[in-house]
């Protein structure tokens, strides 16, 4: 089993990355492009999909400011 991180780019470029364990990575990957394809020929918006590094995990999940401004 291996750590996947997917950067996910809707339409408007907003950007989300996830953090996934998977048997396969590269099927995994596979299957979520298929899955984003599937879902536009149905009309509905697709995401592009894309690997990303634990660095961009982290940065993206783990903000540098830990605590809220007042």
């Amino acid at each position: 089993m291996s750590d996947v991180y997917l950067r996910r780019t809707d339409n408007a470029g907003r950007v989300v990355i996830t953090h996934h364990f998977a048997w396969d990575a590269p099927l995994f990957l596979k299957s979520q492009q298929r899955y984003q394809f599937d879902a536009q020929a149905k009309g509905q918006e697709r995401v592009r999909i894309e690997l990303a590094t634990q660095d961009e995990y982290r940065a993206f999940a783990w903000p540098k400011k830990s605590t809220k401004e007042k």
